[in-house]
């Protein structure tokens, strides 16, 4: 009935193509009955009408918080008494997202369909084509995040196409790390690498991708060249030195340290060298790995970040140095580590004062990543990610 609609399949989600139908300006006194009995007093912004869907769009106002949505009961009763011409399918009750905050939503809607014989209908695809047309044109952006707030949820992608149709498609996917070794619970490196494959290979076409993990869910988006990861942000407390004396003798020998802290979620230990070291003293340490699976036997460390206050008035100015070995998971040395940067970053941020953080890891192999510490106490991880092999693996 609404012609031909197209669906292919990409990596774990299914692209949809469906036309996108345009909402028109609707009087709001003629329907000020039914206007009242779907948001009650909660201020209005916007009202309008898609006669090929029969649905009403209802925006409320950007002084509202998202809780002004969610909160909303409306009656079935109540719907169907001051709606009853037949004209009207649904009424979308819609409100600008927040953007700039993780995951990055550029509105959030619910649906309500009484006259379908569906109070709430907890995601509509339909309603997003009407969503889609109506957001699209309000900030002039061609590819859209929704999340719908029915009780259960839903995520969707949305991409305005230059035939004046849309793409609706999920952004979300799981994802597990696993080192020679074991699984770990956290991985920058390879989400990293995960999300290159989806926008770079694959042209997802969503603005955040959202990969469900142990860590709980984590936000990767493009900006320019660049890839960001939106990861938690964990703080290490100060360690005793003289209980791991030994542990620390492995790592540095006798290089002087300055701080030594650890982190329970990551289990990771962070060993600061003393400022009065030069590059070379981080450089040139080469812990064995016998000698450190000898010093902690406990299955309570995973890592062993050592850094060292950088040179930011040089360029290109790196406020900090790091390294990171990691026997009891299997790997001697992660030549470019995410997960020990959601320790460092929260080290770093407090000690140097400062929100943004750029970082270089000095392995052999070496690699630069930018950080900003959130005010909701997570972290962006920015970094690039180039294809050197690309094949087919047989298991």
């Amino acid at each position: 009935m609404s012609g031909e609609l197209y669906v292919r399949q990409h990596e774990e989600s299914l692209i949809m193509d469906f036309p996108l139908n345009k909402p028109n300006p609707q009087d709001q006194h003629e329907i000020k009955d039914l206007l009242k009995a779907v948001v009650g007093d909660v201020p209005i912004q916007d009202v309008c009408f898609n006669p090929i869907t029969g649905n009403l769009l209802i925006r409320l106002a950007d002084t509202c918080d998202k809780s002004a949505l969610t909160s909303l009961k409306p009656e079935a009763e109540a719907l169907l008494k001051n709606e009853s011409t037949g004209k009207m399918k649904g009424v979308i009750v819609t409100m600008k997202g927040a953007p700039t905050a993780q995951p990055g939503y550029d509105f959030h809607s619910r649906y309500f369909a009484p006259w379908l014989g569906v109070l709430e209908d907890p995601v509509t695809g339909s309603a997003h084509t009407v969503l889609a047309a109506y957001w699209s044109e309000k900030l002039s952006k061609k590819k859209l995040l929704a999340y719908q707030c029915s009780r259960r949820g839903g995520e969707l992608g949305l991409e305005i196409r230059d035939d004046g149709r849309v793409n609706i498609s999920g952004a979300r996917f799981g994802l597990r790390w696993f080192t020679p070794k074991c699984e770990v619970p956290l991985c920058g490196h390879a989400t990293l690498a995960s999300a290159a494959v989806l926008f770079y290979q694959k042209k997802n076409v969503n603005p955040v991708l959202v990969f469900e993990t142990m860590s709980g869910e984590l936000y990767v988006r493009q900006h320019e060249e660049s890839l960001i990861m939106d990861f938690p942000l964990n703080k290490p407390n100060p360690q005793d030195q003289h209980e791991i004396k030994d542990l620390l003798k492995a790592v540095v020998g006798d290089v002087p340290i300055q701080d030594v802290c650890f982190n329970p979620t990551t289990g990771n230990l962070l060993i600061r060298l003393a400022d009065i070291c030069d590059r070379s003293a981080l450089t040139s340490l080469k812990p064995e790995e016998a000698a450190l699976l000898k010093n902690e036997s406990t299955g309570k460390m995973k890592g062993v970040i050592v850094t060292m206050k950088g040179a930011p008035t040089a360029q290109p100015g790196y406020d900090f140095y790091s390294r990171y070995f990691a026997p009891w998971l299997g790997v001697l040395e992660d030549p470019v580590c995410g997960s020990a940067h959601t320790v460092l970053a929260a080290y770093w941020s407090e000690k140097l004062s400062k929100k943004k953080l750029l970082a270089y890891q000095c392995s052999r192999r070496g690699g630069e990543l930018g950080l900003e510490i959130r005010d909701d106490g997570r972290v962006n991880i920015s970094g690039r990610a180039q294809t050197i092999l690309q094949g087919t693996l047989k298991i």
